[in-house]
């Protein structure tokens, strides 16, 4: 499990499931919103806030 803060940019949670060997070319990331969102289609500048992120979720890795 990894939190993040609210003023943290969504990139960062990117490039951590990038440095856990999850790459966007080969997964894909979904919020637990329904309908599901692809994360990675959101705008990577802006925080969590920005994005008016919940403040729990979970993040479902799927591979393409």
């Amino acid at each position: 499990m990894r939190r993040f803060r609210s003023s943290e940019k969504l990139s960062v949670l990117i490039k951590f499931l990038g440095a856990k060997g999850y790459s966007t070319n080969d997964y894909r990331f979904f919020n637990s919103d329904f309908p599901k969102k692809d994360v990675t289609t959101l705008d990577e500048s802006k925080t969590f806030a920005e994005l008016n992120w919940p403040v729990r979720e979970q993040i479902f890795v799927e591979e393409r």
